[in-house]
């Protein structure tokens, strides 16, 4: 297990992961993998990701569990899913945060290939919304919040979603 702040539940001290770095095809922040979880405390933020697949922040993969109670904000992908890709039969619950200014771009150019999912892609596994602010995210393709595929389940039970767009 790895926890990135405090607790889920303190508010003490900071923790900033800054990913300014390349755009490079294996770059994220973190990449959760199989039984493993991950919890981004409240006081920890990841940001300023760049990659030129999924998922800039985080990926949750295979039976991975991810808990998010922080932030999110200013990551890029050209793939799908701008900040996070949840991808195999794990699952990712959003409690509460801030999730802001993530952004799908799109593929290579001179490709008609669009992108899907300003701040999320589920492909396949489980997200839980239950909590946490959503705004400013953007993509170029579909879905400016969200993309999901056909084996995917999102559940929403709460949330406050702001100027998330897709053109």
């Amino acid at each position: 297990k790895l926890t990135l702040g405090t607790s889920d539940e303190s508010e003490t001290g900071k923790l900033i992961i800054d990913g300014t770095t390349a755009n490079v095809s294996s770059t994220r922040l973190v990449d959760n993998k199989d039984k493993a979880t991950f919890v981004l405390g409240k006081n920890a933020t990841l940001q300023n990701a760049k990659s030129n697949q999924w998922g800039a922040a985080l990926i949750n993969r295979g039976t991975g569990v991810a808990k998010l109670y922080g932030s999110i904000k200013n990551n890029e992908c050209t793939g799908a899913g701008g900040a996070i890709l949840q991808h195999g039969t794990g699952t990712t619950t959003i409690y509460e945060g801030n999730y802001t200014n993530n952004k799908a771009t799109r593929k290579a150019a001179g490709t008609t290939t669009a992108s899907y999912g300003g701040f999320l892609r589920v492909d396949a596994g489980t997200v839980e919304i239950k909590g946490g602010t959503f705004s400013d995210n953007q993509t170029v393709g579909l879905g400016g919040l969200l993309w999901l595929d056909a084996d995917a389940t999102v559940v929403l039970s709460g949330g406050t979603y702001e100027n998330n767009t897709a053109a």
